[in-house]
């Protein structure tokens, strides 16, 4: 009827369709009209087959019209302007209503349905027998990865996949340093991360549907740290060490565990690592002053422990007053 009749856009709502038969193409192509017509009869139209293909204006919601047990829904809705939020409205009514016959095929390509309508699209097909071709959801996919990574360093970029969006809004629970951006259907996550944590970010999309976000995780390590020695202690050779300890964090062990005299230690004291805390012992049998500096290793930047170590020997020297060791006093010489 008013096929490819690009200029037609009046109001005809109120038409008494009570007794029309066929919409074939009623309106392919007329890319002008954008008028309410829910409110017709439609119940014995048996033939709605390419009714508003191309029919790029065309942006309402026809989910109360009734639909013949037998019509032809084929490419009906291919190409349209309806958009989001009317298509999903459309597939909302026509599942609610318990006249919608069974066994129908509906052209719908290009067509974006929403959060709100997956169950009674879902319903429609699963219940009762339709196929529903050339439609997309309106959705996010999944992130591409869930990265765990150290605080200042680059983040592999992370993407999400978009249908039905024209873009995003602003994100959140992204680290600082980090932001997303939209381009041609995907979500791109970047940036340096310059503080650490577990960020569970969150990304609307924009478009004409309900709200949709792409969600995932980052996790960002902070850089490794160990606390200053618990003592500097001055002691006598081959007198046991009372435990010197450093807390820390980040870490998964340090370099030469248990290993005798390793990183400036003296002979016969060594460094183990558990429960994030480092424990110095050992019965020192060299004299002297150890600056002794130990790598940790694991989790995230190259970082050292540091500390001091006097071993007095016993021998007595002019230049020093004395020190007991044990039970003797001695003039020793503390480097």
């Amino acid at each position: 009827l008013f096929q490819q009749c690009t200029s037609f856009n009046q109001n005809i709502g109120n038409w008494n369709t009570g007794s029309v038969t066929t919409m074939r193409d009623m309106f392919a192509s007329a890319t002008s009209f954008n008028q309410n017509i829910g409110s017709w009869n439609t119940g014995a139209v048996t033939d709605m087959a390419g009714m508003f293909d191309s029919a790029t204006a065309f942006n309402q919601n026809i989910g109360s019209w009734s639909l013949n047990a037998n019509v032809n829904l084929s490419s009906m809705l291919d190409n349209s302007g309806m958009d989001c939020a009317n298509y999903s409205a459309t597939l909302i009514g026509w599942n609610a209503n318990p006249s919608t016959p069974n066994g129908r095929t509906l052209g719908a390509l290009g067509r974006t349905y929403g959060p709100t309508a997956t169950a009674a699209r879902a319903n429609l097909i699963g219940a009762k027998g339709w196929t529903i071709t050339g439609d997309t959801p309106f959705d996010a996919g999944a992130a591409s990865s869930t990265p765990t990574l150290c605080i200042n360093t680059a983040l592999t970029s992370i993407t999400h996949a978009t249908t039905g969006a024209t873009g995003i809004g602003t994100a959140t629970g992204l680290p600082a340093g980090v932001t997303a951006v939209w381009a041609s259907n995907t979500i791109t996550i970047s940036g340096t991360p310059t503080a650490s944590g577990i960020f569970t970010y969150s990304i609307p999309l924009t478009g004409d549907c309900s709200s949709v976000n792409a969600t995932g995780t980052i996790v960002v390590t902070p850089n490794n740290t160990a606390g200053v020695a618990s003592s500097s202690p001055t002691l006598c050779i081959n007198t046991a060490l009372t435990n010197i300890t450093h807390t820390t964090t980040g870490v998964s062990s340090i370099s030469d565990a248990g290993v005798s005299g390793a990183n400036g230690l003296p002979a016969r004291v060594s460094a183990s690592w558990a429960s994030n805390t480092i424990t110095i012992s050992g019965t020192p049998t060299v004299s002297g002053t150890f600056s002794y500096s130990i790598p940790l290793t694991g989790g995230c930047s190259s970082t050292h422990f540091t500390g001091k170590i006097r071993v007095n020997i016993n021998t007595a020297t002019p230049e020093c007053p004395p020190v007991k060791c044990g039970t003797a006093t001695i003039q020793v010489n503390i480097n």
